[in-house]
């Protein structure tokens, strides 16, 4: 299934898509706390289209590529894996529609351990389902998760 990811944080930018109740578009904000800086991290932060949109309840993506982005972008994607959070705030993790990979399990232990600098409190990969606590999902758990959001 393709997904549609809107690109809201991009590594090593000072700035964010920002939504704000009383507007109905996204602003640029300046923004200087940003989980994904300086962490080897290749990709960008969004969230997934039809999932809900910020501030409101969404669904959280992270998006592993090398292509540049631009904040408000809408890139199509294919979800690989999921990071499950104990406060339910899950970030489900996606390649672009293109790429090769179709799980997290497929990654390289490089890409892997760039990808485990970003959540260090779980490296758990379960290969079908969530075990409890903070753990990094397969395609299969991570759609279970996202059917479930």
């Amino acid at each position: 299934m393709v997904y549609e990811i809107v690109v809201e944080i991009i590594p090593n930018k000072s700035q964010r898509l920002v939504y704000l109740e009383d507007l109905t578009k996204p602003v640029i904000k300046e923004y200087k706390h940003r989980f994904m800086d300086n962490k080897a991290f290749i990709g960008f932060y969004g969230y997934i289209k039809g999932f809900g949109t910020p501030p409101s309840k969404h669904s959280d993506a992270i998006v592993l590529t090398s292509e540049s982005q631009n904040l408000g972008d809408i890139r199509e994607c294919k979800l690989i894996g999921a990071f499950k959070r104990s406060d339910n705030d899950h970030k489900f993790l996606f390649v672009l529609k293109n790429n090769k990979t179709n799980d997290i399990c497929d990654l390289t232990k490089a890409s892997l351990n760039k990808l485990f600098s970003l959540y260090d409190n779980g490296r758990y990969i379960n290969k079908d389902e969530a075990h409890d606590g903070e753990s990094w999902l397969n395609k299969i758990a991570a759609e279970k998760l996202l059917s479930n959001t």
